[in-house]
């Protein structure tokens, strides 16, 4: 037996240690005496002195085998990760749509790339969509909508029809339907979205915009920046919140710029914020935790539709022709392509690397490395945060 590459102990003063694993993404709580062991027993030369028929260790052993923090010899944990992401990656019975219903909005944010150019989901869109769907339908298990503008609830006749036309899809063929929305969650946006015939298994509001606690709280998920996380106060702290930058993307609204970075780079400040927040029971939502992929760009079933019926793989080529895919069943397009060259156990970093599980090699669309500052070199910070997580039942 040997322990798993992806063991991080949580040293915390004044309370038991913690063992995590950041590929099972399990805790295991350490008293003083166990933790004495499994550092022994996490060391080849100290595990062979040791006598593994005492009792105690014994009893750890087997504790530590059974959760999957000691594995067998021969196992290979990054060959493991590498075959359950393909597998999972090139699974054609399943397809995630992100579609941009609209790019009107109500809310003038400075920088909105959209301003003076709304435009809704039209019949070109609607074609395209219909013409992926023809295609694909006959052999789905599970399809996932989530509809982002704009603001959607400013197209919602266009989103509902859509959503009335996909339901009756999948029961025909006998497939799961899910869709979420992105909205700012202004008061007649939250009654828009909330008398829907059925309303999404996941709903983002941007927490600055929100003037309501009205909503679902298990379903819904808060967008914030730290400037605006006072408005929790009038919130359940059962909420769950996801740090974005309040600003939009070049091509991108606000809701959506940096959703596809797992985890923003915080700072010592910004971590004791978080901390507090973790306290009082909220749930952060993109905390680190293990993932099959990156970013949804390099899983060969997500696509992102443009309100003009264009498809892309990132939000970095939204709206950008030359990104644009001729057929979402070409792998052997260049807009497509590059994303299926995903490969971080090619690196060497990357795979002896103890967080590999998190990150699997950061965004494809910077360079290479670029994104190991998020959690690599706060690595101490991320795992006490995770623990105190954990306890509040929010990890």
């Amino acid at each position: 037996m040997k322990p798993s590459l992806y063991n991080h102990i949580v040293r915390r003063r004044g309370l038991p240690q913690v063992l995590y694993n950041s590929r099972s993404h399990r805790f295991l709580e350490l008293d003083q005496v166990q933790a004495a062991i499994y550092g022994g027993l996490a060391v080849p030369i100290t595990r062979n002195l040791m006598n593994l028929g005492e009792p105690a260790v014994q009893k750890l052993l087997s504790l530590l085998t059974e959760q999957g923090f000691f594995i067998g010899d021969e196992v290979d944990e990054q060959l493991q990760l590498e075959v359950a992401g393909h597998s999972w990656r090139f699974d054609p019975r399943r397809l995630s749509l992100w579609i941009q219903a609209t790019t009107k909005c109500d809310q003038g944010c400075d920088g909105c790339p959209h301003q003076g150019q709304g435009r809704d989901f039209g019949p070109q869109g609607r074609q395209a969509l219909e013409a992926v769907l023809a295609r694909r339908a006959p052999g789905l298990r599970q399809l996932e909508i989530h509809w982002f503008g704009g603001e959607p609830t400013l197209a919602w006749d266009t989103v509902s029809d859509l959503n009335r036309s996909l339901a009756a899809m999948a029961a025909r063929h006998g497939f799961g339907f899910t869709w979420s929305v992105f909205s700012n969650g202004l008061t007649h946006h939250l009654k828009t979205i909330l008398i829907a015939p059925e309303s999404p298994q996941r709903l983002y509001l941007n927490l600055r915009a929100v003037d309501s606690n009205e909503f679902d709280i298990q379903r819904t998920v808060l967008l914030a920046d730290f400037g605006c996380l006072d408005k929790l106060a009038n919130i359940s702290p059962r909420a769950s919140v996801r740090l974005v930058p309040n600003r939009p993307g070049p091509g991108l609204c606000r809701n959506l710029n940096g959703f596809c970075q797992a985890a923003p780079k915080f700072s010592d400040e910004e971590l004791e914020t978080l901390r507090d927040l973790v306290a009082g029971g909220y749930r952060l939502a993109n905390l680190p935790r293990p993932s099959r992929v990156p970013c949804p760009a390099v899983d060969p079933q997500s696509f992102i539709i443009g309100v003009d019926g264009s498809c892309c793989k990132c939000w970095n080529g939204l709206g950008r022709p030359e990104q644009a895919l001729a057929d979402i069943d070409d792998l052997q397009q260049p807009a497509f392509l590059r994303w299926l060259d995903w490969a971080p156990f090619r690196n060497y970093h990357c795979r002896t690397c103890y967080i590999m599980p998190w990150c699997l090699g950061g965004c494809l669309d910077k360079p290479q490395g670029d994104d190991c500052g998020q959690w690599r070199f706060s690595i101490r910070e991320m795992l006490k945060l995770l623990a105190q997580a954990n306890e509040k039942g929010a990890a």
